[in-house]
């Protein structure tokens, strides 16, 4: 039988492997793949998959938009001051203003409405690396709920993400590696 000593055979390049700083490479990988993740999720409403998360119904958007039949105008359309003119026509909430979201009148879901879920998802340092997700467990509630709401993974890596991931660890190799 012939052995080898790969730490010989590797010579230079092992000394170079060993200084790769793991923890910095780790870091850079989360810190890029969160930077898209926020976008699709929160911006362009891209479940993992590439399909839209859904869509929201007419009466959430109403809420959602500020667009409520007592917002217009005398003669049609509706304040667009930036104040919230409109309010609660019944109820026990009859009379007091509404919330004012100005959100967009746009159908597609994109889970960020008070932004509260969004501002929270961040970098999170985990045993053996970083992770992306939230520092709130209500938030954490409210991704696995719209998960199982919309019936898709929203929250895994999407191809481009794990390619994104792929390629900034092959960047940092790299640069081990050459020099």
């Amino acid at each position: 039988m012939i052995t080898i000593d790969i730490s010989n055979a590797l010579g230079d390049m092992g000394d170079r492997l060993s200084a790769l700083d793991k923890d910095a490479m780790l870091r850079d990988v989360a810190l890029t793949v969160y930077a898209r993740m926020r976008k699709r999720v929160h911006v362009d409403g891209e479940a993992a998959d590439g399909s839209q998360i859904g869509s929201y119904t007419k009466g959430y958007l109403t809420v959602r938009s500020g667009q409520f039949q007592n917002n217009r105008k005398k003669k049609g359309g509706f304040q667009k001051s930036g104040k919230q003119t409109g309010s609660f026509s019944k109820g026990v909430n009859a009379g007091k203003k509404r919330v004012y979201y100005n959100r967009g009148t746009d159908r597609k879901v994109i889970l960020s409405m008070t932004r509260q879920m969004e501002n929270d998802m961040s970098v999170i340092a985990i045993d053996d690396g970083y992770g992306i997700g939230f520092s709130n467990p209500d938030n954490f509630k409210k991704a696995t709920w719209n998960e199982t709401r919309y019936k898709k993974p929203i929250w895994r890596l999407s191809v481009e993400e794990l390619k994104m991931a792929n390629d900034v660890v092959n960047d940092h190799l790299s640069k081990i590696l050459n020099g």
